[in-house]
């Protein structure tokens, strides 16, 4: 009943007796929310093994709790609950959108495969995030730039002044090329980024 969320004794009732029949052989055994997952991921297709592995890790941290559930039984308050948990935890929005994404891929290729009729992660909403004052300051000012070029050794200036000016990821300008810089244009084109393997 814990793994069924609050606010649902009629999903509490239909588990317990799916266990019972289940128990006495009366039904098959239906696939679980846990043997699914890696399904799910053994299923993903234009993924690097570290996507694969970032996956696993996440589903180890915020979802065991539904691994022995019956996939057919995860319902939009299982999500919720969820999302609120992770909250209540003081999650940072951005990790709990990316559990969430997962979920709502997972899910979705459960749909996809007959398993759910539809996808539970739909339309729930996700914290947003949330600045402490005003958004300016999450800016350097022209005065802490200059302490902050200054204390750069001179051969990495115009790096620090060009990730600073540009708003560039290190992993965006260091797989910059010539040919992504046009000095006579002054503009630089983004078309790829080093990713982790």
């Amino acid at each position: 009943a814990a793994l069924l969320g609050d606010g649902e004794p009629g999903r509490v009732a239909e588990a317990l007796d799916w266990l019972a029949r289940k128990r006495g052989g009366d039904v098959a055994l239906q696939e679980t929310f846990g043997h699914w997952f890696e399904t799910y991921v053994g299923q993903l297709t234009g993924v690097t093994s570290r996507t694969r592995d970032d996956y696993r890790s996440l589903h180890r941290r915020y979802l065991t709790h539904l691994d022995d559930l019956p996939l057919s039984l995860v319902t939009r308050a299982h999500v919720a609950d969820l999302v609120n948990g992770l909250e209540r935890r003081g999650l940072s929005p951005k990790t709990i959108k990316n559990v969430m994404h997962m979920l709502s891929s997972c899910l979705a290729l459960a749909v996809d495969e007959g398993h759910l009729t539809r996808n539970p992660t739909k339309r729930v909403r996700l914290p947003k995030q949330r600045h402490d004052g005003d958004e300016s300051d999450l800016f350097l000012t022209y005065e802490e730039f200059g302490h902050l070029h200054g204390a750069i050794n001179t051969h990495y200036q115009p790096l620090v002044a060009f990730l600073v000016g540009t708003g560039l990821r290190w992993s965006e300008a260091t797989a910059l090329q010539n040919r992504h810089v046009n000095l006579a244009a002054g503009t630089v084109v983004v078309r790829q980024a080093w990713k982790k393997i």
